[in-house]
């Protein structure tokens, strides 16, 4: 009389195990036609996989808050032979900032 019940536990298990998909803890998003990144919540974590080919290849994010909304970014560099003098910059621009002169800073 085990059988039946060891059996039918043991087929349910690999029923449940082979319906569940696969979770992703971040997953990649590309840029639209005109080369932006949608943030699709300033209040949610995201992460971005990216490639600078030079240094003056920039990468543009576009996420829309409210006053007072807090936002968070930050850019992470791997540890490797070759990069011990690159640097990178965040820029933020919008509504009710400061302007930006970007030839004065040498980023263009």
């Amino acid at each position: 009389m085990r059988f039946p019940n060891k059996f039918i536990l043991i087929a349910v298990l690999l029923i449940a195990l082979t319906a569940v998909r696969p979770a992703y803890a971040h997953r990649p998003e590309d840029a639209n036609a005109a080369g932006i990144t949608r943030i699709p919540d300033p209040t949610t974590s995201f992460a971005y996989y990216r490639d600078f080919e030079s240094g003056s290849y920039m990468h543009i994010y576009a996420v829309n808050g409210t006053a007072g909304e807090e936002f968070h970014a930050g850019i992470n560099i791997p540890q490797l032979d070759g990069l011990e003098e690159y640097s990178v910059t965040i820029g933020v621009f919008g509504p009710g900032l400061p302007d930006l002169d970007l030839q004065s800073i040498n980023l263009l």
